[in-house]
């Protein structure tokens, strides 16, 4: 039943065709903050539980971005975030910053997008074909290693 699920994600990155993204929207606007003491000297934990980087254009990892465009369409952009350092070619990435998933979601016709969770869980199939590789290879280069996303799962009956 559909109307017992829900969905984590953010931050914003396109409103009507454009991106308000930027470090101070990410904290002020969409609340993703680092571990911060708050001003009555309480310490407060950032965003999930470890603390979220606020440089929407440093960062790079895998990424998932979700958009719809001005027909009402899905629009899906993935980046790998393979360990880069393993030197298997076809395979590794440098990944994406939010603001290239920002730019690569434009490109491809999306007025609204927001981002999805990235990292090592950045994978997709496709009519039971991997469609993305998996970012974790804990280290073993050549090796792939499918990570499992406790939140995603397929009910069999």
């Amino acid at each position: 039943c559909i109307r017992d699920r829900a969905l984590q994600a953010g931050p914003i990155l396109l409103e009507d065709g454009r991106s308000p993204l930027n470090n101070a929207y990410l904290e002020a606007e969409e609340q993703f903050w680092s571990s911060r003491t708050l001003p009555d000297g309480r310490w407060q934990i950032g965003v999930v539980p470890t603390n979220y980087k606020t440089d929407v254009d440093h960062t790079r990892a895998g990424r998932a971005g979700l958009g719809i465009d001005s027909e009402g369409n899905l629009v899906l952009v993935m980046v790998a975030g393979v360990n880069d350092g393993m030197g298997v070619p076809g395979q590794d990435s440098f990944g994406a910053t939010l603001t290239e998933l920002t730019d690569l979601l434009s490109a491809a016709g999306a007025r609204a997008a927001v981002n999805l969770d990235g990292g090592g869980s950045t994978q997709a199939y496709y009519r039971g074909e991997r469609m993305l590789v998996p970012g974790d290879r804990r280290g073993i280069p050549g090796q792939i290693y499918e990570r499992l996303v406790p939140s995603v799962g397929v009910v069999i009956s």
